[in-house]
């Protein structure tokens, strides 16, 4: 995440019972999860190498607190209790199931996507990178996965893949209370969304938009809500 987590949850008054984030990466989150009480979070990750490292975060109670070199850090026993508990899928969620071929990033920091990068995407990166190879993986739904009813958070971060996600997510949608989802004002990727379209839809769901944190002068995270 690239903003203060805590002073989000804290402005809105965020009550989360259980979380679903989707393009967890390795998730330096579940420090944050963690901390904040949360016992129950579903972390998906469709990069195989970067499950497989996500897998041993949560075997060994380590997090990620930085990439590119990659680097961890240690949870305290009282919170390495909790993420013990978390559980790491390996797909790619989308709007079917199947397969896909899911386009591999430079760059240690994310932005592996179904959707391969654009130059205008490539310059208005927080660092620049390319996508340099592709690896087939397996897709789903997120309403495939059949999420327990008490999961009420849902934290999307797929390179510009979020509206794909939420269409295949019409029975999760109407658990949630509150979304966190990567935006962006221009197509950063090959057929991705724009944040108009997210908040249409969404909108169309029951959900408004009550804040934003920008990344850069063209993308960044929208917190939605439908209470």
């Amino acid at each position: 995440m690239i903003f203060d987590f805590y002073k989000l949850v804290e402005k809105h008054d965020l009550d989360i019972k259980g979380v679903v984030h989707v393009g967890a990466h390795e998730c330096g989150e579940i420090l944050l999860y963690s901390t904040l009480g949360i016992k129950d979070a579903i972390l998906i990750e469709a990069n195989p190498g970067r499950f497989s490292n996500l897998t041993k975060t949560i075997k060994e109670g380590r997090y990620n607190t930085w990439c590119s070199p990659l680097t961890y850090s240690q949870l305290p026993e009282n919170l390495s209790s909790i993420t013990s508990h978390y559980k790491v899928l390996n797909l790619a969620i989308t709007d079917y199931n199947g397969e896909a071929d899911l386009n591999i990033s430079t760059h240690d920091g994310g932005a592996d996507s179904l959707y391969k990068i654009t130059k205008e995407g490539t310059d208005d990166s927080w660092c620049k990178y390319t996508h340099c190879d592709s690896v087939k993986v397996k897709c789903a739904t997120l309403d495939s996965l059949d999420i327990p009813k008490h999961f009420n958070f849902l934290n999307v971060d797929i390179e510009g893949a979020e509206l794909a996600c939420f269409r295949g997510a019409d029975k999760l949608l109407n658990q949630i209370d509150y979304i966190l989802c990567e935006v962006q004002e221009v197509k950063r990727f090959e057929n991705s969304c724009l944040e108009s379209e997210l908040i249409e839809f969404l909108g169309s769901r029951g959900f408004r938009k009550v804040d934003y944190i920008a990344g850069t002068s063209k993308w960044g995270d929208s917190l939605f809500s439908s209470k």
